[in-house]
Formats: C-alpha cells, sequence, structure tokens
C-alpha cells in the first residue's frame, strides 16, 4: 500500500471513531470518598482542641479528642455538602475532623516538623 492509501485509510478510521455515538455523562456515579490526592497522607491538627467524630458532619458523635501539634496518618476523605457550601472532612483514624482543624503534609518529616514549631 502506499502512503496516500494508509493515510486516507487512518482519516476515514478517525472519522467513524469521531462519529460513533459516546454514551451520555450523567449515569456516572461519582463515589462519595474520592481520591483527592494521595501526596497529602499526614495531618497535625492546629486548633486548640478538636472533637473526633465517629462519622463526618454535624451528625457524628464526639468519640476522641485532640490538641494543636497531635499528628495522624490520614486514613480517607470525604466531601460532604451542607448547604450551599462543600466541606472536606479528614478521616484520621481515631475519627473524623473537619479540614480546617488541621494542616495536610505529604511526608511524616514535614509533618513532625511542622508539628514541634506548634508547641
Amino acid at each position: 500500500m502506499n502512503s496516500g492509501k494508509i493515510f486516507l485509510l487512518l482519516v476515514l478510521m478517525m472519522l467513524a471513531a469521531a462519529c460513533a455515538r459516546h454514551g451520555s455523562l450523567n449515569g456516572i456515579d461519582i463515589p462519595s470518598t474520592p481520591i483527592l490526592s494521595s501526596d497529602e497522607r499526614y495531618a497535625v491538627i492546629i486548633e486548640p482542641y478538636v472533637s473526633m467524630r465517629d462519622k463526618p458532619g454535624e451528625n457524628g458523635i464526639t468519640i476522641a479528642h485532640s490538641r494543636r501539634g497531635d499528628l495522624f496518618t490520614v486514613k480517607g476523605r470525604r466531601i460532604l455538602e451542607m448547604g450551599d457550601a462543600r466541606i472536606l472532612w479528614i478521616d484520621l483514624g481515631a475519627g473524623w475532623v473537619i479540614e480546617s482543624s488541621v494542616q495536610l503534609y505529604s511526608g511524616e518529616d514535614k509533618a513532625r516538623t511542622a508539628a514541634k514549631l506548634l508547641d
């Protein structure tokens, strides 16, 4: 086959693929715990005193407390819609806290250094 015929065949294949019917995005289910970033795996509490809840949201029951400078490994995240706002909750293993209560870090050494500076 000469290069002109190959080029024409490739163009026809691309046109056929472009004209193929694509499904609607309306049927996609987005998980309640989307992956936001695998880089921020450590959290340091930045508030003087934080209540940790059994589940994310205002309906969660306080199961533990933490203080400024405490270091945790992030176990999960969940975005909740509250009215017109979207609030990010962080699972620290010992309980869920609102994102504004922590500072997130990519490495344990960075998190430990930051925690020491809060003392």
